[in-house]
């Protein structure tokens, strides 16, 4: 599939790619299958398959690795054993439905966003790593880690691991990148909040009575109920649209978290259906097959598709001309969220999601992640 790095990357029923990871993340934490199903499979069936793989993994460490580390062997064992694309999609299936009945916490997804958009604070950085590990700075601790050299962190690691050794402590934070869908950092602070969690339920004595882990497998029917449908025999296809595009991916209020209103660029290019089919056949592998099955001709020039006949082109329209800009308002809008995002966003969000856990950014680094 050509690149073309300024386009606006749509899923399969025009929603913005970005918006559904948002969407899903706000699925998956407020417990909600029908809807985290919903999102996983519009990104899944769009045709990003390996980037499914790397949501699902990322939203795992992000949330859930702190208090549920079994979790992550389970699904790796579940992953080895993917064949083809069957195996594929029940493996979405059964990562979703594990990770919506379990608990969870923000620490990691904040710990990442405050080390990639805030400088660490001079106080902080004039601390060794043993005063960070023993007053849990864990911001520090993640400042320290991403400024490192390649070497230096080994060393960081290793003396993270002492401490926890120390501290008997299981845990153990490994020294190379153990799971291809994410990047170190996030692994290495996973471990680390894994760690300390460990040590808050030793003070608490949460632990003495061994839990049993119960894992969930998912019924056929949810994959079905979400494969790509098409227009049926005798409907309208901006009729047809109404019916695939069943929620928004503010449902949760999420796209504020990752976004500012978009573009007027972008919504002039959804409303436009030619606009929005020469962008799709750059970024989308589901529109792009489409088009080229259809006898579609991409003139990059002129930034237009063309048609190798008349019948070509009568026939890719009557099963794909949504009519964005006749839809409804409600409609349109479900499909491109207007974002409420203000100063108070992800302290509504930390308020909200982070009941267990360990780390709370202060009121000056909520408000710098608005801006």
């Amino acid at each position: 599939m050509p690149s073309h790095s300024n386009a606006t990357t749509f899923t399969r029923y025009l929603y913005l790619k970005t918006d559904v990871k948002q969407a899903l993340i706000g699925a998956v934490l407020n417990k909600d299958l029908t809807s985290s199903m919903y999102w996983i499979f519009e990104l899944f069936f769009s045709g990003f398959q390996e980037e499914t793989m790397d949501t699902l993994w990322q939203i795992y460490y992000d949330f859930y690795a702190t208090l549920n580390p079994l979790l992550e062997a389970y699904m790796k064992k579940k992953e080895a054993s993917v064949k083809n694309d069957k195996d594929r999609e029940m493996f979405v299936a059964t990562f979703i439905s594990n990770l919506v009945v379990r608990k969870y916490t923000t620490d990691v997804y904040m710990l990442n966003k405050v080390t990639n958009e805030i400088y660490v604070d001079d106080e902080d950085a004039k601390l060794t790593l043993e005063q960070m590990l023993t007053t849990k700075n864990f911001e520090a601790i993640t400042h320290k880690w991403a400024s490192s050299s390649d070497k230096d962190r080994l060393v960081l690691v290793k003396d993270v691991n002492t401490y926890f050794a120390n501290q008997n402590i299981k845990t153990k934070i490994e020294k190379k990148n153990t799971n291809k869908h994410v990047n170190t950092q996030t692994i290495v602070m996973a471990r680390l909040m894994q760690g300390f969690e460990t040590h808050r339920n030793n003070e608490e004595k949460e632990n003495a009575k061994k839990k049993k882990n119960l894992y969930v497998i998912p019924e056929q029917e949810y994959i079905e109920e979400h494969r790509t449908k098409g227009v049926q025999v005798n409907q309208m296809c901006y009729k047809f649209f109404r019916t695939v595009v069943k929620y928004s991916p503010d449902q949760y209020n999420m796209v504020s978290l990752n976004r500012s209103n978009v573009s007027e660029n972008t919504i002039d290019t959804f409303r436009d259906g030619r606009k929005w089919l020469f962008a799709a056949y750059h970024t989308t592998p589901l529109w792009h097959d489409r088009i080229v099955k259809g006898g579609g001709i991409v003139n990059e020039d002129a930034t237009t598709i063309t048609w190798k006949s008349d019948d070509h082109e009568e026939d890719f329209y009557e099963k794909y001309w949504f009519d964005t800009d006749e839809q409804p308002l409600s409609i349109q809008q479900m499909c491109i969220p207007l974002s409420k995002r203000d100063s108070k966003v992800f302290h509504t969000f930390q308020e909200k999601y982070n009941n267990l856990g360990m780390y709370f950014p202060c009121e000056e680094v909520l408000e710098c992640l608005c801006e």
